[in-house]
């Protein structure tokens, strides 16, 4: 992979900064390896829905497909999920392999239209697998808080999340653990900080109709939204949040960190106070 959205980066930008390098993050790397561990597919409703309607109505050019490719996307992570799960291929997946669902919220052009594609037969998953939620406001923030109104009464640890590739690193500070949307001093502890959230973004390489506005857009949202008194996303990417296996490595080698370090931290503290026989025996190895 070596192009930007199908062009190259100083075509659109002169300049560099924490934002631009998200955005190349997102157009130069590879998905997320699927792992059976995933728990939920949420798909983030596009441009347009899925039956191919304006759903923006932007007075410009755009990409008509937008909606029905992020789903595709989600279907395909939603099935190789199953199969892994299941140990089979996906075309030998039997009616109870079927076990993952996939979250979407949109406008309610797009929830009405996702209905209809249902019920007509036109998207090829278990229909009772798809839990689809209105959200207010009708943007980015909007689909954040209405997945929060769903994880208050559903578990989930593990969550694939769909969109554009140019979309991601928005999201990234949207949903993370760090962003004003999943936390603050008075909500601590909200599940969606517990999350391991994985990036897949459709159209990396291609130069779509309208992908210069979309890439440019994003990048201004980005530095707006994040700026000022009272930001409502993150000027970083979510410390939960994962583009690639590169940034999940590192993350999982900064949680062992922290787990030893804590355990050692704990060790210290019963050689201090003289109890230490009564260590359980994973500390009693650290003192030795």
């Amino acid at each position: 992979m070596n192009e930007f959205f199908g062009m190259k980066f100083a075509e659109l930008f002169q300049t560099r900064d924490v934002f631009h390098d998200d955005l190349r993050k997102s157009a130069y790397t590879l998905n997320p390896t699927i792992i059976s561990e995933i728990d939920l597919v949420y798909v983030l409703s596009g441009r347009t829905t899925v039956l191919g309607a304006d759903a923006d109505g932007l007075k410009r050019e755009f990409d008509h497909s937008d909606d029905l490719e992020r789903l595709h996307e989600g279907i395909r992570i939603a099935t190789t999920v199953n199969a892994l799960r299941a140990k089979r291929k996906p075309e030998q997946l039997k009616t109870e392999d079927w076990v993952t669902p996939i979250f979407y919220n949109g406008r309610t052009i797009h929830n009405k239209h996702l209905r209809e594609a249902l019920e007509r037969g036109l998207v090829h998953y278990p229909k009772n697998l798809f839990i689809i939620h209105n959200i207010n406001p009708e943007n980015t923030i909007g689909q954040v808080q209405s997945f929060k109104e769903y994880l208050s009464t559903h578990s989930h640890k593990n969550i694939a999340v769909v969109s554009s590739a140019y979309h991601l690193a928005r999201v990234a500070r949207t949903i993370g653990s760090d962003s004003p949307q999943t936390w603050n001093k008075d909500e601590q502890d909200h599940p969606i900080c517990g999350l391991n959230i994985f990036l897949y973004g459709i159209h990396k390489q291609e130069k779509r109709q309208g992908i210069i506005d979309d890439i440019k857009g994003e990048y201004s949202a980005m530095r707006r939204y994040s700026s000022g008194t009272v930001p409502s996303i993150s000027r970083l990417q979510g410390r939960n949040t994962f583009f690639n296996d590169e940034e999940l490595g590192i993350y999982k080698s900064f949680q062992r960190i922290m787990f030893w370090n804590q355990i050692n931290s704990t060790a210290s503290a019963y050689e201090e106070s003289g109890e230490h026989e009564d260590v359980p025996i994973v500390f009693q190895s650290c003192l030795r």
